[in-house]
């Protein structure tokens, strides 16, 4: 009965690993799911031969039951077993679960992949049951089995244990920090560079991570939506009516012909700064080089240095609608109702139905291909209820692949155009993708600004953090270094503010303030603050020393990157070593 066992429990695996998202290889996991299987089969033959059978039903029951919530969760609510959903299930008393249920048991469901594991599940649970009628059958079949081929069926399930073990090594080693230790995805990365090949791809492994992630992040959901009622508005001076934030995504500042990179990936920046129309500020950095925890921070009225956490302050937006602000926020990398694995605190704080509405009046309901498609959600220039509009606009941007993230046509660039004898021409593809994706970007963002020049309004770009695109060495993506090389292209970001022709002739004062502050260095989990001056919002949460525009502004405070350690002091002490190399 083991064979048949591994049988039953191997189709149920394999039909989620076929019909829902995945992360990673699904060949590979397959291989995995085979050495997963022989070890649970392993133990379940160590237990007394009395116990065997049994030990293999609850054991299968589990499975089903598991595989067939993973699948409803993913047929209609387009998410399986995530942090998010567990963290929504928590939140759900017993009269809204039952009605749920009953809304969401319809027909879609049953014509849906969800099917089959349910005939998996009857099917398997009976032959289970029935040990003595399954066990005749397939030992009339073995009884036909030639001796040399159940030779070949050894030596084949010793090769693919083998493969499986061995190909999911590095991944039960991901899992194991994940989930057992519960680490961070920033502190597991710390332990080691893993590569692995297929994360959750059970749903056991996502309903174990979902578990772990929400007990180790408990306290800081907690106080984040604490803070939500924290919010505050004292008063609203008369400020443009339309203040737009684009975050770009993994955008080095160096590849950015607006800060003097030899390629013109930037055309229509160059040309508005050229006019005067945008002021460009010229030492900005990220507080983190990943999306998550850069997020957190832009987004909080936190900043780094205070008390606290991201968690303790109510988020920008939420202060913006209390101002009496339309908040909308287009996002190409977060739609309500799609989470995933490895952002359960962006899903929770973006994604979570029962806060979204509160930050945010509009949000687009899909993700796309292109950012220039996202643009087709931006909101009238001109906004027929007469109150101040707050639009947040989130690329995709330069994400790995670069070369999917622009249309052919913005092909700029190629492999050609750049004499790099330490580069492949791999390499080099690489490097042309990534100036595409800059010279798209441009192109996009040009869009945007043309979209508001006929209103009073002013636009704040900047991106979430940098990328490390072969500038310094023959490599490329982010890591965890400290190296002077690798911190320049990963948090030297681009950041600048444009301003309508009516805005600066309607504005001049504030105009004026922008165009003084281009000197100054920042960081960008202080964004907050300068937006309240720039909307005219007074609230406790505004803090001038953190505002940019502010004369009080405090351009000496430490910009302590990763939370870890003081940037300029590295970079001054780079460059003492290394004569401005860095």
């Amino acid at each position: 009965m083991g064979g048949l066992f591994f049988a039953l429990m191997y189709l149920v695996g394999a039909t989620s690993v076929g019909f829902e998202p995945w992360n990673g290889s699904r060949f590979w996991m397959l291989f995995e799911l085979f050495a997963d299987l022989y070890v649970v089969c392993l133990l379940l033959v160590l237990l007394p031969s009395r116990w065997r059978g049994a030990g293999r039903v609850v054991c299968a029951a589990a499975t089903y039951l598991l595989s067939a919530v993973d699948m409803a969760c993913y047929v209609r609510v387009g998410m399986p077993i995530t942090p998010m959903l567990v963290q929504l299930v928590m939140q759900t008393n017993g009269r809204e679960a039952t009605e749920a249920l009953v809304a969401y048991a319809d027909g879609r469901m049953l014509l849906s992949p969800l099917s089959l594991v349910l005939v998996q599940a009857v099917v398997g649970l009976w032959c289970l049951c029935r040990p003595s009628a399954c066990g005749r059958v397939l030992t009339q079949l073995s009884a036909h089995v030639a001796p040399w081929l159940r030779g070949v069926l050894h030596v084949a399930v010793a090769f693919l244990l083998v493969v499986g073990v061995v190909s999911s090594a590095e991944n039960k080693a991901y899992l194991y920090y994940r989930i057992a230790r519960q680490y961070s995805e920033l502190d597991t990365q710390r332990v080691r560079d893993f590569r692995q090949r297929t994360n959750y791809y059970l749903p056991i492994y996502r309903l174990a991570f979902a578990l772990a992630e929400t007990g180790r992040l408990r306290g800081e959901l907690t106080r984040f939506s604490h803070s939500l009622s924290l919010a505050r508005v004292d008063s609203v001076s008369p400020r443009p009516p339309h203040v737009v934030v684009i975050f770009g995504e993994s955008y080095n500042r160096h590849h950015s012909a607006l800060y003097g990179y030899a390629r013109a990936t930037t055309p229509r920046q160059c040309a508005r700064w050229a006019r005067g129309e945008m002021v460009r500020f010229d030492d900005v950095i990220s507080s983190w080089n990943t999306t998550c925890e850069s997020f957190q921070n832009m987004l909080s009225s936190q900043c780094v240095g205070m008390a606290g956490t991201w968690a303790s302050a109510p988020p920008f937006p939420l202060l913006f609608r209390k101002a009496g602000f339309r908040v909308t926020f287009l996002s190409n990398q977060y739609v309500v109702g799609q989470a995933g694995f490895s952002a359960f605190v962006e899903d929770a704080f973006f994604n979570n139905p029962a806060t979204s509405p509160q930050l945010f009046d509009r949000r687009n309901d899909r993700l796309h291909a292109y950012d220039g498609d996202l643009l087709r959600y931006l909101p009238a220039p001109r906004s027929e209820s007469g109150r101040p509009q707050l639009t947040l606009i989130h690329f995709l941007g330069l994400h790995a692949a670069f070369d999917q993230r622009y249309p052919h046509a913005f092909a700029h660039f190629g492999a050609g155009s750049y004499h790099r004898p330490d580069l492949t021409d791999g390499d080099r593809a690489v490097l042309a993708a990534y100036d595409n994706a800059v010279y798209y970007n441009d192109y996009v963002v040009d869009r945007i600004l043309r979209h508001y020049e006929g209103t009073d309004a002013v636009v704040v770009f900047v991106p979430d953090h940098g990328e490390r695109v072969f500038d310094t060495s023959n490599e490329w993506g982010r890591n965890l270094s400290w190296s002077p090389g690798d911190l320049r292209q990963q948090f030297e970001i681009p950041f600048w503010i444009w301003g309508s022709p009516i805005y600066r002739r309607r504005h001049p004062q504030q105009w004026r303030q922008i165009e003084s502050a281009a000197p100054r260095r920042a960081m960008t989990d202080a964004l907050p603050h300068l937006l309240y001056h720039l909307a005219g919002i007074h609230t406790p949460w505004y803090h001038a020393r953190y505002d940019l525009l502010s004369p009080h502004y405090d351009a000496r405070r430490p910009r302590i990157i990763r939370g870890e350690r003081d940037y300029d002091r590295l970079k001054n002490n780079s460059v003492e070593r290394q004569k401005g190399d860095f």
